[in-house]
């Protein structure tokens, strides 16, 4: 299968950044809130990349619908393999215009000024990478009603954090993207990727900067609620969900490299 585009910005100059959402069979109210939150940033001039991967037909159409208000670029592979969050997130690396790369979750909204500040420390840190600590909405949010910027405030009051949640948010310079390779794409379903990623970018001895409103304001990512992804891929797998989880930590767990996809140079699905 070909990556399509579907449809692509247009900039004067390269932008500074691109952030790339990796999405399959999501659609609705929680991509809305997502791309709302990245085009209500104080810095403007941001690449979009949303990456459908493997949607169904029906849920495809839909995410385009919900999508066209903001101006993005959008590309589809259209495949049938398991989900695999690395490969989405290489076809955006492969093809994104930013000096700097992110990835972001398609379940999380951005404050206001988690871009300024994120070039911000790029700009003081150039062998550095930006993450932060999740904010997990409480069920009790009704994601389908909220109006931003209007309801950051009930965001604010209304999330847990846990011991986990690094990862749905990553930003580093291009050249450490390509040079490491992308994303490893022996990984499939949620979990291990992101683990995986933030370990190599540190053994790349690059400077670790974490936004949190304690410092950085207006910089908290909160995670919109949803049922379990576990649950959903443990009925629809069965058994070999549990065979892929397994391969992800062991692949966490014995390979200590930083270049990945060595034998592959068509990572990102480049064709």
């Amino acid at each position: 299968m070909k990556v399509q585009t579907i449809r692509k910005q247009t900039f004067d100059s390269p932008p500074k950044i691109s952030i790339i959402v990796p999405i399959k069979d999501r659609c609705g109210a929680r991509i809305r809130n997502c791309l709302r939150g990245i085009r209500l940033q104080s810095y403007k001039g941001i690449e979009i990349i949303i990456v459908d991967y493997g949607s169904t037909k029906e849920n495809h159409e839909q995410l385009l619908k919900d999508s066209e208000p903001f101006d993005c670029t959008f590309y589809r592979y259209p495949t049938q393999n398991i989900w695999s969050p690395a490969v989405a997130k290489n076809i955006g690396i492969r093809r994104a215009q930013g000096e700097y790369i992110a990835t972001l979750d398609a379940d999380c909204i951005m404050e206001p000024k988690v871009i300024e500040w994120t070039l911000k420390l790029h700009g003081e840190h150039k062998d550095g990478f930006v993450e932060t600590k999740m904010c997990f909405l409480l069920q009790a949010v009704e994601v389908d009603a909220l109006n931003l910027p209007r309801d950051f405030g009930k965001l604010r009051e209304n999330y847990s954090l846990r011991k986990y949640g690094f990862g749905a948010y990553l930003s580093v310079h291009r050249s450490w993207w390509f040079s490491v390779r992308g994303c490893d794409e022996r990984f499939q379903g949620w979990g291990g990727n992101d683990d995986d990623i933030r370990d190599r970018v540190k053994r790349s001895e690059f400077r670790r900067n974490v936004l949190s409103e304690r410092v950085k304001p207006e910089t908290m990512i909160f995670h919109q609620w949803h049922p379990s992804s576990r649950s959903e891929f443990t009925k629809k797998y069965g058994k070999s969900y549990k065979e892929m989880y397994d391969i992800n930590v062991s692949i966490i767990n014995r390979d200590k490299t930083s270049v990945r996809n060595r034998d592959n140079d068509n990572w990102g699905v480049f064709c």
